[in-house]
């Protein structure tokens, strides 16, 4: 018998959205652990051959074989390339599948997930700066220094969220095969998981699921090879004060717990921290992340700072980053005063991608062609009964209550 997978129904509702991104997620989990000994002997392969695992491609035959050749831990590391995207993998920049923190792990004695809250997942949301007032000529910006009006920027803000939800954008119409020269995929594995499993999202979100070697054997030999200091497991971890930390989802078996009204309500929150940012050049500063310092991001520094500024409560474990979305302008016509929100790529930007990508430098296009949030995930570790894993994964399927999600 075959399936169709030609076609899946696109989920109407924002709670419907969530959930399959939640069930893609788990999907993937799922996949991963399955194929725990194909990762453990790859990192022994390499240890064997005193190379780094970090940056070696498991489909190059001349140092493997074929031995990896089809497996789904490779597809995502593949998708998800290097740190840096647009740049070849090699020392200093590995596959971003990769990490060395401490992920979730299994607890036998009372049958949870351990997870640190803010550390182990975390929502990268990239925002406009505030608009001077522009105009689009000739294919060119033209700038002014003026800024825009009180009211210009009430309506740029409008425009700007008008997607549903807002903090998880619908899907739009664009290069779903966009390859960096380093074979990143722009998309990350929302699209290769969707078409992999046939759940889809209706969502325009890049996913990154991260694979933690942190309790893996080989991985302390590797440590031992390459001169590295040895894992202390004692060593204290980065946990954020309690005073900010929520405590550990209690379990519930509603998915929903009005996830619509979450979601809309952190979409307003977010709304409001911009239009302080806005405002205000000091907490733009301070809110930002740039690329050049994502390395050095505090779990929760975010959540705290929109904690304190917008009197709320930031209500899921996953921490948030906030960059700058660098290729949005707001232009207004010069003949009817009104503006609209563009996207305008570089040529330097442009000549990162393969040959035959969509995206062309110096056009405006109505929407961003590239995802604006991404998901990224931290693979929990499977216990180390294999016949645990079910009831482990779906201890990591749980949530509190209003916190959809949490996993």
């Amino acid at each position: 018998m075959t399936i169709d997978k030609s076609e899946t129904e696109i989920p109407g509702s924002v709670a419907d959205r969530m959930i399959n991104l939640r069930l893609l997620h788990l999907r993937e989990c799922a996949e991963i652990w399955s194929e725990s000994e194909s990762i453990e002997n790859f990192i022994i392969t390499c240890n064997e051959k005193k190379i780094d695992f970090r940056w070696q491609d498991p489909l190059d035959e001349t140092v493997f074989d074929i031995k990896f050749k089809d497996k789904a831990w490779v597809k995502f590391l593949k998708a998800y390339g290097p740190k840096k995207a647009g740049e070849p993998v090699k020392e200093g920049n590995p596959y971003l599948f990769w990490y060395e923190g401490i992920p979730p792990f299994y607890n036998p004695s009372n049958s949870s997930m351990i997870l640190q809250p803010y550390i182990n997942n975390r929502i990268i949301i990239k925002v406009p700066k505030k608009q001077n007032v522009k105009y689009f000529e000739n294919g060119q910006i033209v700038e002014s220094e003026e800024c825009l009006t009180g009211f210009q920027q009430a309506i740029a803000l409008t425009n700007i969220v008008a997607d549903d939800p807002a903090l998880f954008s619908a899907k739009q119409q664009s290069n779903q095969n966009l390859t960096y020269k380093s074979g990143a995929e722009t998309m990350y594995t929302l699209d290769l998981s969707e078409k992999e499993y046939n759940i889809n999202t209706g969502l325009f979100v890049a996913d990154s699921g991260r694979y933690s070697v942190y309790f893996s054997p080989a991985y302390k030999e590797y440590r031992k090879l390459f001169d590295l200091p040895p894992i202390v497991p004692h060593d204290p971890t980065q946990l954020i004060p309690e005073i900010l930390a929520p405590e550990q989802p209690e379990k519930s078996f509603n998915l929903d717990n009005n996830s619509s009204g979450l979601y809309f309500s952190l979409s307003a929150g977010l709304r409001n921290l911009l239009t302080t940012m806005w405002t205000n050049d000091s907490i733009w500063d301070l809110a930002i992340t740039t690329k050049e310092r994502l390395e050095q991001h505090k779990p929760g520094q975010t959540v705290k700072l929109i904690n304190d500024l917008l009197d709320t409560t930031y209500p899921l474990h996953f921490d948030l980053v906030i960059m700058e979305d660098e290729h949005a302008h707001y232009v207004l016509d010069k003949d009817t005063g009104k503006g609209s929100w563009i996207w305008i790529y570089s040529e330097d930007f442009v000549s990162k991608f393969k040959e035959g990508s969509d995206i062309k430098a110096g056009v405006a296009y109505p929407t961003s062609k590239l995802p604006l949030q991404m998901i990224e995930y931290t693979i929990p570790t499977p216990p180390q009964n294999e016949s645990m894993a079910p009831i482990a994964l779906m201890n990591y399927d749980v949530d509190d209550y209003g916190m959809p999600f949490t996993c």
